[in-house]
């Protein structure tokens, strides 16, 4: 190896960090595809930074450690470092120059993945993630890409068992007894979901079209090209919004932007994306900042007035929330999202002005009307206990702030593409801190407890409790989720990751 690849960005600014002894590279190219990540992977050992990873939505498009050789031979000398070696990740960051990434070669993913697989040492490593889907059959996804992987030797023979039947992982390790072809085979089809589990396989999408143009060509475009290119980009922009990909969603509103920068739903579009993308104050109002230059531009824009009423919001400024929602349905009826706002939004306070009648003077009071009252007492005092009987046997309030919550969610999911994404009913819910993590765990573990009318099942419950699992270690516990960085700060780590183990385990 070379003496390693120049770096301009420090490893401790990095959005994420880790090891080898905790997160091989095999899992972290998985992992970047299935989240879609656009950054730079650097790897370090002790006195230096050894190579980069360059991804854009998940699709390594440079690899560099200094010997310029082809990338899929730097990744093979890569994966056997020692466990001690670091990574950092920097997001929509080339850290060979700092600036966002640009696509320069298209390295196909699944077969990268499989060039790691192969190359790693520690079997065992493969093995703890094949060992979740036990005696399991494994069958082939109907669209999967087998070609791409680039299989050779006994690995050949591994996929033509896979063809002519569903064996299980152990059944293919008896029967050919080339554990470290079975192993490579199985690791990279089982991750990358080319094994059907039910969901779409990883990496089969096009990327060519995909990939944000360079300054280059853009400044080559026509006015025309450029418009109808920024169009291109903003939705993809929604559309990676509506998947929870906020930071290629990010990076696809700055290119619209960047291409059309007259347009003001472009500019909202990004503003918003901005604002959402941390909790603090500042990017909040950097995002605000680019939502009234917007409105200022087209102030009949009903999208940017919701846009601008979510992030007014999250800053706590709710009566500049509901002036902006409530000018987004007057201006357009139809948005399903502002409607959803606008019936979220906490009642207004009754101030009770003092009565100016006399006072009365005190009567006498009959009897029969004190004997009417006992028994009303009486019928109160049973029907208060019968009450109160009643909320001792509900769940606590952590339980049922989340029910709402992920009822909330599961709605917002069954609207599909009409969902312009903003769930503000989470803020109370995080406020809850380890209470709502324990009360995901608890609902995760028994989806039955929270059946109601607008629930769809209690598998798709499953999934959604699942997902705030993965925004509560974001964005309150502070913890990427696995198999990312090293999340031993997190002290709910070790609640959460028994959760999040046995739901993989169930839908592989």
């Amino acid at each position: 190896m070379s003496d390693g690849v120049r770096v301009v960005l420090e490893e401790a600014a990095a959005d994420t960090r880790g090891s080898f002894e905790r997160t091989p590279l095999p899992h972290l190219l998985v992992h970047a595809l299935s989240r879609g990540l656009t950054g730079s992977l650097v790897l370090h050992d002790d006195t230096r930074p050894l190579a980069v990873v360059v991804f854009i939505r998940g699709t390594p498009v440079a690899v560099d450690d200094g010997t310029g050789e082809d990338p899929f031979s730097i990744i093979a000398r890569l994966t056997p470092l020692a466990r001690s070696t670091r990574y950092a990740f920097h997001a929509e960051r080339d850290a060979r120059d700092n600036m966002p990434p640009a696509a320069t070669a298209t390295i196909d993913p699944l077969r990268a993945i499989t060039v790691a697989a192969r190359a790693i040492e520690d079997r065992a490593a493969l093995g703890d993630t094949l060992a979740k889907i036990g005696e399991r059959p494994l069958s082939l996804h109907p669209d999967a890409a087998l070609e791409r992987f680039a299989f050779m030797g006994n690995e050949v023979r591994v996929l033509q068992a896979l063809r002519d039947g569903q064996p299980s992982y152990p059944a293919l390790r008896s029967s050919l007894g080339d554990d470290h072809a079975v192993a490579t085979v199985a690791f990279s089809l089982v991750t990358t979901r080319h094994i059907d589990c039910g969901k779409a396989p990883l990496g089969i999408r096009a990327t060519s079209d995909e990939a944000p143009p360079s300054q280059a060509v853009t400044s080559e475009l026509s006015e025309t090209d450029r418009v109808l290119r920024a169009s291109k980009c903003s939705r993809r922009a929604l559309r990676l919004v509506e998947e929870g990909d906020l930071a290629a969603a990010r990076l696809a509103a700055r290119e619209a932007k960047t291409l059309d920068p007259s347009n003001a739903e472009h500019l909202a579009l990004h503003g918003y994306l901005v604002g959402i993308a941390g909790l603090s104050g500042e990017t909040l109002r950097e995002g605000l900042a680019e939502l009234d230059a917007a409105i200022a531009r087209e102030p009949d824009s009903d999208r940017a007035l919701y846009y601008r009423g979510m992030l007014h919001r999250r800053l706590g400024q709710e009566p500049k929330a509901l002036a902006d929602f409530a000018r987004a349905a007057e201006l357009n009826p139809d948005n399903i999202a502002v409607q959803r706002e606008l019936r979220a939004a906490p009642p207004p306070k009754v101030v009770e002005k003092p009565s100016t009648r006399p006072v009365a003077r005190p009567r006498r009071v009959p009897p029969v009307v004190l004997a009417l009252g006992a028994l009303l007492v009486l019928v109160g005092l049973y029907s208060g206990g019968t009450w109160v009987a009643h909320l001792l046997r509900r769940p606590p309030a952590a339980e049922q702030m989340l029910r709402a919550h992920l009822v909330h969610n599961e709605v917002d999911h069954a609207l599909g593409p009409a969902h312009t994404g903003g769930y503000s009913h989470e803020d109370a819910l995080d406020a809850l801190g380890s209470k709502s993590a324990a009360a995901a765990i608890k609902l995760l573990a028994d989806p039955s407890r929270a059946e109601v009318g607008d629930v769809r099942s209690s598998k798709s419950f499953q999934q959604v409790a699942h997902e705030y699992l993965l925004h509560y270690a974001n964005t309150v516990a502070k913890t990427p989720p696995p198999p990312g960085a090293d999340a031993s700060e997190n002290p709910n780590f070790g609640a959460l990751q028994p959760a999040w183990s046995e739901w993989l385990g169930k839908q592989q």
